[in-house]
């Protein structure tokens, strides 16, 4: 998250010319809810403006708005072929007998990655390094392994209380944090830059105001990486390595969406410099990129030579997507992946590589313009389930991560998030309506709530066809009941809080996986 979105904010103005294509399938509450209003530019920023004040969230065109009081609509989500566009006249199948089998790779003997322990998710806690309470790590590491994760992510730098460690004091909070993840079966994926934070010492031209974000820019790319950024880099690995810890590291990632859109022939340059330099640390731990997807790196090239190179060629282990509010091809959120899933990972490589795609931040905003407003977590969680059948369908896909799964019984809120993720979820925003905040009995929690018999029906679970993308019908399924029973969890009240039932949702991945998806 937090990246440079200029091109994405343009998709969203090309959006609302599309915009009636979109809502033909959407049943908005009243009539006349939706109002369109002039879209006003993505925010700028004075060039000289202040770290500190750096903004935090993606540009989202706020030009169509849902106006007056809304009560919770009913959503009838479009279908999906496989570039992401609405199946135009394929009906939705009624039966078992109307869903085609799973794709090889989606069948239930699939596996996740293996360095997240063979598992499908990946928990986003970006300031997790930087809580200052051991009794935060040690819960965070519970609400982890909980939600069913093999990894957690962090990052490296810290851009809310903005604390300026060195690499050595990150690589020790690692260390510290070792016993505790090991007790829960995690590892780290570790992004050792953040794109909108700097690390300490970082030269002045490294980093400016660019398309309304305080970012990392060219000079960094061209040779500046070269000196605090990579001796931070080694003084983390170092750390880590020689304490005995890297057991804990899922993958080294070389930053938090980083790219050089002004320039992008010059990322591949950086990429395969930074690899090797980190190689010379750790010679078998993963190393991920950390890209959003081809539009961040390579704009408005749906094909983009650059985003092939890193699948293809680059030296590195996975390839990474981020991905928020995606609806479909014609409104795709702040990063159309479908580029990434149909043009980039799909055709084969030359060499016959396959890496692993990993959409390590996908979720939702607590209000979505034109769609649904803050107060309507039904909609959002429709949004939600609709982005894991996208994303989960495609073969390639080996895992997700759920952005912002801090633990709601941790005592410092600093590194909350407010609009995105599972701490935005609740009426007020603050990640209310936790099943685990109910159940949980600090950090050796690790069962789920149990709802008991009659609580609730399983209220309709959809099933996909991961060849083509296309959900096929709303179909009981006892597969996904079974998942749930044998990991603890009993069927899901409808009346549930909906961060509750997203986090069911995220511990039965393996059902999703599967192609059977609730």
């Amino acid at each position: 998250m937090r990246g440079a979105r200029s091109p994405a904010c343009a998709l969203h103005r090309l959006a609302r010319l599309t915009v009636l294509t979109v809502l033909a399938v959407i049943v908005l509450p009243t009539p006349g809810a939706v109002v369109a209003r002039a879209a006003p530019p993505c925010p700028e920023a004075p060039a000289d403006g202040p770290l500190s004040g750096a903004p935090d969230k993606s540009c989202i065109d706020p030009s169509l708005t849902l106006a007056g009081p809304v009560s919770p609509p009913q959503v009838t989500l479009p279908e999906l072929d496989s570039a992401g566009q609405r199946a135009v006249g394929e009906p939705a199948g009624e039966t078992d007998a109307s869903v085609p089998p799973p794709h090889p790779l989606a069948s239930p003997t699939a596996v996740g990655l293996p360095a997240l322990g063979g598992r499908f998710l990946i928990v986003n806690q970006h300031g997790g390094l930087f809580h200052q309470a051991d009794a935060d790590l040690a819960e965070n590491a519970a609400y982890a392994a909980w939600l069913g994760a093999g990894a957690i992510r962090v990052f490296a730098t810290d851009n809310n209380a903005l604390q300026a460690w060195d690499g050595r004091r990150v690589g020790q909070r690692i260390v510290e944090w070792a016993p505790r993840l090991r007790a829960h079966r995690l590892r780290l994926v570790v992004a050792l830059v953040n794109n909108h934070r700097p690390v300490p010492g970082e030269a002045a031209e490294s980093a400016g105001w660019m398309d309304g974000y305080y970012q990392l820019l060219l000079p960094f790319y061209r040779g500046t990486w070269r000196q605090a950024y990579l001796r931070f880099t080694r003084d983390v690995i170092t750390t880590v390595r020689d304490q005995n810890a890297l057991d804990v590291i899922a993958a080294w990632e070389l930053g938090n969406e980083l790219h050089t859109q002004q320039s992008p022939g010059l990322f591949p340059v950086f990429v395969s410099a930074v690899v090797a330099e980190v190689r010379r640390l750790d010679e078998s731990t993963p190393i991920w990129p950390g890209t959003m997807g081809a539009n961040h790196l390579q704009p408005w090239d749906p094909r983009s030579p650059v985003a092939r190179w890193l699948y293809c060629e680059a030296p590195v282990d996975a390839y990474t997507l981020h991905a928020y509010d995606w609806l479909s091809g014609d409104y795709p959120g702040d990063m159309p992946i479908h580029w990434d899933l149909d043009n980039i990972v799909s055709q084969p490589c030359p060499s016959g590589r396959r890496l692993p795609v990993v959409v390590e931040e996908l979720g939702t905003s607590r209000a979505l313009p034109g769609f649904y407003g803050a107060e309507d977590e039904e909609a959002r969680l429709q949004l939600e389930q609709h982005q894991l059948r996208f994303v989960l369908g495609h073969p390639a896909v080996r895992a997700v991560g759920v952005w912002n799964g801090i633990s709601p019984r941790v005592t410092e809120a600093t590194y909350s998030d407010d609009r995105r993720g599972l701490t935005s979820y609740g009426p007020t925003g603050q990640g209310s309506g936790s099943c685990y905040g109910e159940s949980a009995t600090g950090e050796g929690a690790t069962v789920a709530r149990s709802f008991g018999p009659g609580a609730g029906q399983d209220a309709g679970l959809s099933s996909v066809s991961a060849a083509d993308h296309s959900t096929v019908g709303t179909v009981a399924s006892d597969t996904v009941a079974s998942d749930l029973a044998v990991r603890g969890i009993s069927t899901i009240p409808e009346l549930a809080a909906p961060r509750c039932r997203l986090e069911q949702l995220l511990r039965a991945l393996p059902s999703f996986r599967s192609g059977t998806l609730p």
